[in-house]
């Protein structure tokens, strides 16, 4: 396989990653909002809001790598300018970006891999947390929503008047 190909593998492969983890971290705070909605303040949420913010970190590590991948592509351009109008000056400064916003790139992508995983550690901590809560203490109704307008008051229906339903004394 030739060095162009490998590298353009290389390339659609960590897009490929990045969109991934960008499109989990707003999943997975949904996520989060959905399954936690419903339940009453106990101790076991506190780990959620830890996850929550470690995947927005997540998600906005991986916007600051795709801008930071644009700076080096960039630098990049800079380079082969002044590499052809053998400008020294200017190719010495296209090269430092090039190389600052490489090596940021990749620290912002394994920032948003790590932020990814670490959220969904304190999520799991917090539900494992929330179960073994439940189970200690079933009969507490603290942490159940009971209060809930739908099982709080059962609707009670009319009685049947239909004329089919109807009995006759004869």
């Amino acid at each position: 396989m030739s060095d162009e190909f490998l590298h353009q593998r290389h390339v659609d492969e960590n897009k490929s990653i990045r969109n991934a983890f960008l499109a989990g971290a707003p999943a997975a705070i949904a996520f989060a909002f959905h399954e936690t909605a419903e339940r009453t303040l106990a101790w076991s949420l506190l780990p959620v809001p830890l996850a929550i913010l470690a995947w927005g970190a997540s998600f906005a590590s991986g916007i600051w790598a795709s801008r930071q991948l644009q700076l080096a592509i960039k630098g990049n351009v800079g380079m082969n300018l002044a590499e052809r109008e053998e400008n020294e000056e200017f190719y010495n400064r296209a090269k430092a970006t090039f190389e600052g916003a490489r090596d940021r790139t990749w620290a912002f992508q394994e920032a948003q891999m790590w932020l990814l995983f670490v959220g969904a550690a304190f999520y799991l901590v917090g539900h494992v947390w929330y179960i073994t809560e439940s189970a200690s203490s079933p009969a507490d109704d603290s942490r159940v929503n009971v209060t809930s307008p739908a099982r709080a008051s059962p609707v009670k229906s009319a009685p049947n008047t239909s004329p089919a339903r109807r009995t006759r004394n004869t």
